[in-house]
């Protein structure tokens, strides 16, 4: 008799610590109250503070950048969905095909058709979103719809270096090669609402101009003359960074940008071109000697 109950008791035990535990349904709702909820809770609170505060994106102040951000958030909302829906069948079959006390194994090779409809659609999306953004994307960067026979564009030379920025301008002149060109480092001064093109180079190694405001980044290779442009239509001041990690003091090379008013703008420029030494083109070591205003076309 004792033996008996001896082995039962010893059988239930096995059975009590051995056996796989199957979570009920209850815990898995527990379980995504617990865990699902307050993380949507926080990012329903979060949201409208980052978004105000600019923590989702930076202020846009042009109309280049409203473009780019209309077309980041038709990515965003896309991704977003379908990241939800292919994490929710993900979690859904887990839950639905969990190990199951007598449970089939079941062959499968796929389906053809489900394979064809689920390359189809990003392909055609893709291609949606090629077609929408190509005009934007020529505009920024296609030279020739670059806006230099504008007669209120001015042209400014950025010339990157270990680990700062410099930038050229023209005098009150407005021509290159003449006695008031100046350079100002690590802060360009553009004028609001007037386009702005740039010849950008870099002295040394791969440098990455970045003004978040202007959604604007453009990589520097040494050797080659790069050009783009923007018009900034929100007067203040602005971060600037090198977007490329170009050496150990890489954290350095920060700049500002100033957009001003026309007039003040003017006003700026006919001061600084007063104040700061003119550029001997002939010095060896000054930084733009390899870089001739007779590379540019003269703007008047």
């Amino acid at each position: 008799m004792s033996n008996r109950t001896n082995k039962g008791g010893c059988h239930a035990a096995m059975n009590e610590v051995g056996a796989p535990k199957e979570i009920h349904p209850m815990n898995w709702r527990r379980l995504g109250t617990k865990c699902v909820l307050p993380v949507l809770a926080f990012l329903s609170l979060c949201t409208p503070a980052m978004a105000e505060r600019g923590l989702l994106l930076p202020e846009a102040i042009s109309e280049h950048a409203e473009r780019i951000d209309e077309l980041f958030w038709i990515i965003f909302w896309l991704t977003g969905i379908v990241f939800v829906g292919t994490e929710g069948l993900l979690l859904y079959f887990i839950f639905k095909y969990r190990a199951k006390e007598g449970g089939k194994a079941h062959y499968t090779h796929g389906n053809y058709k489900v394979e064809v409809i689920w390359t189809a659609i990003p392909a055609f999306i893709l291609i949606a979103l090629a077609a929408f953004q190509f005009n934007t994307w020529t505009e920024i960067k296609d030279p020739e719809k670059f806006p230099t026979a504008d007669d209120g564009a001015i042209q400014v030379h950025v010339l990157a270096q270990q680990f700062s920025w410099n930038f050229r301008y023209q005098g009150p002149d407005g021509e290159w090669g003449t006695d008031d060109d100046f350079t100002v480092e690590n802060q360009l001064i553009v004028p609001k609402d007037r386009p702005v093109v740039l010849q950008m180079r870099s002295i040394d190694v791969i440098h990455s101009l970045f003004m978040p405001v202007l959604r604007f980044k453009q990589d520097l290779v040494p050797g080659l003359t790069i050009t783009g442009w923007f018009e900034a239509n929100k007067a203040g001041t602005y971060e600037i960074a090198c977007a490329e990690l170009c050496g150990a003091s890489h954290y350095l090379m920060r700049a500002e940008m100033q957009v001003l008013e026309p007039d003040e703008w003017d006003q700026k420029i006919a001061a600084l071109s007063k104040e700061k030494d003119g550029i001997d083109y002939e010095s060896p070591t000054q930084n733009f000697r390899f870089w001739r205003p007779s590379e540019f076309e003269q703007k008047k």
